[in-house]
């Protein structure tokens, strides 16, 4: 499936680990406000993946957070994230 210029849509499988902070790294001995569950699971997701070839991206500078919420943001929740939440609700995901 196709999800606009570049990109393919593809199943993957992810590894949620036992322990993990609240932002998404692994816990260590210094973090408090963690998650636990009670062991490693995977779970299937989408991902994104980029279909066009290294020779296309634009290696010479780093992707900004910053930039990509005052300039891509809008473009990128109703070109990407909105059909696929209106696909899963189709699906009762």
């Amino acid at each position: 499936e196709d999800e606009g210029v570049g990109y393919t849509r593809s199943n993957v499988q992810v590894v949620v680990p036992r322990r993990v902070h609240r932002d998404g790294q692994p816990k260590d001995e210094n973090m408090n406000d963690d998650i636990d569950h009670p062991e490693e699971r995977i779970i299937q997701s989408h991902a994104y993946i980029w279909a066009q070839g290294a020779s296309k991206l634009d290696l010479s500078c780093d992707w900004d957070y910053k930039t990509f919420l005052a300039e891509h943001l809008e473009w990128y929740l109703e070109t990407t994230v909105k059909p696929v939440r209106i696909e899963m609700e189709e699906q009762h995901l």
